[in-house]
Formats: structure tokens, C-alpha cells, sequence
């Protein structure tokens, strides 16, 4: 079918296929564009050992049909810290992360990770057009204007939009931040190397370090650690060897460097006899030396029509596991910033949109990963600040890039919008917190139920508003009220909420109500009420209740509840496309469009009329 002028797919031309390059083919793939991605080397494979999947990243991949189980994940269940002599320090179980956020910590092996993401890119199944990886082009340079990028060969190619995810020696760096900083030693370096857990079985000596699956531990000596999790289903271990700079001979930049096992051994020769033994089972043909580099924070990301992600932007020390996770990210913001139908002439203000997204969040992350890393020296640049390997979790874990660049986007162009008309203050910036006393009346059903915070603070009415909540989960109510023998209205509301980040109260925000009577949707909206009219039915049979919000025989939100059974309440929502809500409810897309994409995790609570609770 012929593309409109409207929704023409944008040329998205990216440089590097490595995890942030691709994600990002993937999302703007899945925005409908078309994607090219130029890679210098000659197989596009991605290098390295082990990589975390931690929650913020695993609901991205799963997002863009991309299950962590298909390529041999496993989960990570316990983090526990030991000393050199393989006394415990500490241990913690996080396999209770699920119920605190959305999605589990994986851990992969980095090259089954690229080969899932490379599928997802090009593969002729999925949504849009397969994006394109052309190997042995090295981009040399870049018009951040034009926008075109530049290869070794001359060939110079044009575009709508450029991406420069060619990595911590990015070239295009120069030419997009307008400097080239070179990163600089940290003070360490890390022999990496895995071992199969089948071999490490077969020792008796050995196989005691293996007594739980899943378990991440940290090996700490004197200036030195040991960071091992097993990956491939728990069929191999990953080693990550932090040590001084001074210890391993003939460090230099880059992943690949090769070490001796000799080397190994005599920089963990405190560690116990089992450890040292386990050391030694690794084929030293296998032993990479890895430089730990470090760069101080770029001034911007950003010029004219192309952009950096990934290390390109902001490398990552190793220490809290989020580098590839910050380059999913970036990935996952730019096809949130870039829906089908963006115009060429938008995409440098889009851009200053990504920098809004992601500038201050993965700078943040990096900052800790710095606080959060092992000292391996006294005159060590970074480290030494933190202890607990998992005391930046909260803020690593809980947050959803594409959630909240959607929701910039969003919160953009409502505030760019002259909005007219019954439902200007619906889902809008000037929704009320606190609703009046004239919307009270007679409360005869209320459901509260836990959905993902991140989308649920899309319908806040800015985006730096956010939802008071410890993980990732937060609460939404639907409170049925009459006013009268005819008049009904849904409400719904957000306990927890921080409207005004600067004094950090916390309220209930309304963002939008449903009112089946047309003379006080009027009259509410000009008082400044988030009034949309509905279609507001309730049916009653026994115990047995249901509640429907639409327009003529269409549901948008639907509440069957059994009154004496909490586990027999439902919620549900509509599930119209795209081209059926602009077809049928032009005024009413932007409302339906958000709601039915809310998840009813879980039901937590029931009250009806009487005043009877359902916990």
C-alpha cells in the first residue's frame, strides 16, 4: 500500500551494529522507518563475554517482541559478596525483583544477545521494513546537517537522520558533540575469560562454589576482585578480574587484548585454594585483557539532525552492569521520539527532545557506576564510595526509556496544541489535582488495581511529575459515583502522586472523568474539570456487577465484579486500533488511546456501597 505524504518513513542512516546500534534499528524499525546500518567490521558480531539484562532492559527487549528465554538466559537470583578466603560478607536474594518490578534480571552472553537483536533488525518477520547492515564500512565522518554520512571508501550517503552508535572510539563523536574526548585509564584493568560450569562440576573441590544456581558473587581481595555469574542457562561462567593497571603487563585499549593465564594466577595468588583452583580450569587461549576507561561527560549529544548513543555518548565503567543497558535505552527513546509520520524539518527538535530523555538520566547512571566501583588502587579516579553492590538499583532498574520519551513527546505536543473544546483539560497540564467538592456524590463502587508506574506517569500532566513508589509498580483507582437517579461518573484517579517536584507533596491526581450527562461535562470543563462524556451502564444480577464506560455499544473500560470475592473482579479495557479510534472517536483517540493500554496486574482492592471491603 502507498505510503501518505503524512506518514512517510524517515531514512535512518546509523553507524555501528553493536547492541545500541541495532536496538536502535529495531525501534525505529517499529516505528515504520527505514533503517541502514554502515559497520566497520567485517562480521557483524558482537565481542565480549557475559552482559546484564537487568529490569529496566529486559521490559525494552520484551517490548519489541525480543524474549530473553530464547536465547539461553538465565536469571539472576542471588548477589553475594566474599572475601578472598571464601568466607561470606554478604548475600542477598533477589529473586523477589519480579514482584518489586515489572520484569526479571537476566543474564546472557553478549554474543547471543547481538545475534537476537541482528535477528530483530533484519529479519523479514516483524513489523515495517527489515533494517539493512552493510559490513566493511567504516563511517569516517558525518554532515550533521545535510544529514550524510561519509565512509573510508569516499562514498557519501544521505539521509534524514544519523545515528553514531560506533562506540567508545566513536569517529563521528568529533564532528556531533563538537569534541573528542579521549578516554582515559581509570586505574584498572579486567582479565575476562568463561568457563564451563560442567567442567567446573567434575572437581569436588571446584563444584562447592556452584551450590546455587544464579548466584552473582564478588570476590573481594586486596584492591583486586572477582566478579563471576553464570550464563547460557547456567551452562557457563562469566569472569570479570578487576586488578591494578600495573599488574597485568601490556595493557592496552580495547576488549580483546590477549593475557596469560600466569598473569591471572599471580594477581589473585591471596585468594583461597578452591578459588585459585577454578582459576586455572579456564583454557588460557581463552584470557582477554580489557583496559577500564573512563571519559568525563560530554556537553551534548546532539547537533543539527544527528545524534550519539551508546558509548559513543556516555562509556560505562563495568562496575553496576548498565552500559549495554544505557544503549538499549538511548535505542528505545529514539523510536519512542520518532513515530511514522515525523517530517524530516522535525527531527533536529526531536532530537533536543532525546536529549531531554536521556542526558541526565544515563549521565546519572554513569555517575554511579563511578561511586559504585571496586578501587582496585589507593590513587584510583573512581571507587570506593559504595559498598553494596545494589545500592543504586532503585533508581537503575525502575525506569522505562520508551515509557518516559513517549511521554515527553507527548506532554510536548499537548503543550504545543491549542486545545479547544470538552476535553482540553482532559490528560492535559492543567488537570486537576484535587478535584472540587461538586464532583462528590454517592460512591458506590470503587476498584483500585497495581499497573506499571512508568506508563501510568504518562498520565501525569508534565513529564518531570512522577509517582511515589519503591519499584515498578504503582496504583490506579476507578471510583463509580451517582449523582442522582441518572447521573453517573467514573473517575479516575492516581494516589501517590508528585505534581510539583519542588515541594514533593504527595496528592491524588485526576486525569480524566467520565460523565454521562452532557450539561455537566459542559459546565464541569469550563470550571476546569478533566470531564469526557460517556455512555455510563451498570448492570446487577446478585453479587454479581457490571460496569461498562463507552459510547453506544462500544466498552471503553468495562469492571465485572463478583462483591464477595476480590479474586473474581475484572477490569478491562478497550482494544481499538489506531485507524479505528480516529475513524469512529477523532475527539475522544487521545483519551481511549491511553487508557487501553493500561495492564491490570493485580486487583488489590474492592469497596462497595455499604462500605464492605474485599482485601
Amino acid at each position: 500500500m502507498a505510503e501518505s505524504a503524512e506518514a512517510r518513513p524517515l531514512r535512518v542512516l546509523i553507524a555501528g551494529a553493536g547492541i545500541g546500534g541495532l536496538f536502535a534499528a529495531i525501534s525505529l524499525r517499529h516505528a515504520g522507518h527505514h533503517v541502514e546500518i554502515f559497520e566497520s567490521s567485517r562480521f557483524a558480531t558482537e565481542l565480549g563475554a557475559a552482559i546484564h539484562l537487568p529490569p529496566n532492559v529486559h521490559g525494552l527487549l520484551r517490548r519489541f517482541g525480543i524474549n530473553p528465554e530464547e536465547f539461553n538466559c538465565n536469571d539472576a537470583q542471588f548477589v553475594t559478596v566474599y572475601d578472598s578466603g571464601g568466607n561470606v560478607v554478604s548475600s542477598k536474594d533477589v529473586r523477589n525483583l519480579r514482584s518489586v518490578y515489572p520484569f526479571s534480571w537476566k543474564l546472557s552472553h553478549r554474543i547471543d544477545l547481538h545475534e537476537a537483536l541482528k535477528h530483530a533488525a533484519v529479519s523479514p518477520d516483524g513489523p515495517g521494513r527489515p533494517a539493512v547492515i552493510y559490513l566493511r564500512s567504516r563511517v569516517v565522518s558525518c554532515d550533521c546537517l545535510a544529514p550524510s554520512l561519509t565512509l573510508d571508501n569516499g562514498k557519501n550517503i544521505t539521509g534524514d537522520l544519523i545515528i553514531g552508535a560506533d562506540g567508545v572510539h566513536s569517529a563521528l563523536r568529533q564532528f556531533v558533540a563538537q569534541e573528542d574526548i579521549a578516554p582515559t585509564p581509570s586505574g584498572g584493568s579486567a582479565f575476562r575469560f568463561l568457563i564451563p560450569v560442567s567442567k567446573v562440576e567434575e572437581n569436588p573441590e571446584t563444584r562447592q562454589l556452584l551450590a546455587r544456581p544464579g548466584e552473582m558473587q564478588l570476590w573481594d581481595g586486596i584492591y583486586r576482585r572477582l566478579v563471576i555469574y553464570p550464563c547460557r542457562n547456567n551452562t557457563e561462567l562469566n569472569f570479570v578480574c578487576l586488578h591494578p593497571d600495573g599488574e597485568s603487563e601490556g595493557s592496552t585499549e580495547g576488549w580483546n587484548n590477549a593475557a596469560s593465564l600466569e598473569q591471572v594466577l599471580k594477581v589473585y595468588d591471596e585468594f583461597c585454594p578452591a578459588m585459585k583452583a577454578l582459576l586455572r580450569m579456564v583454557n588460557p587461549e581463552d584470557i582477554k585483557l580489557w583496559r577500564l576507561l573512563d571519559d568525563k561527560a560530554l556537553g551534548t549529544w546532539i547537533s543539527g539532525k544527528s545524534c550519539l548513543i551508546g558509548d559513543a555518548a556516555h562509556p560505562f565503567l563495568p562496575h553496576q552492569g548498565q552500559g549495554g543497558a544505557q544503549a538499549i535505552e538511548d535505542g528505545a527513546a529514539l523510536g519512542a521520539l520518532f513515530p511514522l509520520g515525523t517530517k524530516p524539518a522535525e527531527v533536529a527538535a526531536r532530537l533536543q527532545l532525546y536529549m531531554k530523555c536521556r542526558y541526565d538520566r544515563a549521565t546519572m547512571v554513569q555517575e554511579y557506576s563511578r561511586l559504585a566501583a571496586f578501587k582496585t588502587s589507593p590513587d584510583d579516579k573512581v571507587g570506593g564510595t559504595s559498598t553494596d553492590p545494589l545500592e543504586f538499583s532503585r533508581i537503575n532498574f525502575g525506569h522505562d526509556a520508551y515509557d518516559f520519551a513517549e511521554n515527553v513527546l507527548l506532554k510536548t505536543r499537548e503543550s504545543a496544541a491549542a486545545h479547544q473544546g470538552p476535553l482540553t483539560r482532559v490528560f492535559g497540564p492543567s488537570s486537576l489535582a484535587k478535584p472540587p467538592s461538586t464532583m462528590s456524590g454517592q460512591s458506590s463502587l470503587v476498584v483500585s488495581f497495581r499497573t506499571r508506574r512508568n506508563y501510568l506517569e504518562t498520565f501525569l500532566p508534565t513529564y518531570d511529575c512522577s509517582i511515589r513508589a519503591m519499584g515498578g509498580w504503582a496504583t490506579v483507582s476507578l471510583a463509580f459515583t451517582r449523582h442522582g437517579e441518572q447521573h453517573a461518573r467514573l473517575v479516575l484517579s492516581i494516589p501517590d502522586a508528585m505534581i510539583d517536584p519542588g515541594n514533593q507533596e504527595i496528592e491524588t491526581f485526576t486525569p480524566v472523568i467520565f460523565d454521562n450527562d452532557i450539561d455537566s461535562v459542559m459546565f464541569g470543563t469550563e470550571q476546569g474539570l478533566p470531564l469526557c462524556y460517556a455512555d455510563i451502564r451498570e448492570y446487577t444480577l446478585g453479587d454479581n456487577r457490571l460496569l461498562t464506560v463507552g459510547r453506544g455499544e462500544d466498552i471503553f473500560i468495562g469492571i465485572s465484579v463478583v462483591m464477595t470475592a476480590k479474586n473474581d473482579t475484572q477490569v478491562f479495557f478497550s482494544q481499538f486500533t489506531e485507524a479505528e479510534m480516529s475513524s469512529k472517536y477523532p475527539a475522544l483517540a487521545h483519551v481511549i488511546g491511553r487508557i487501553q493500554k493500561l495492564e491490570v496486574v493485580e486487583v488489590i482492592e474492592v469497596v462497595g456501597a455499604a462500605e464492605t471491603s474485599v482485601q
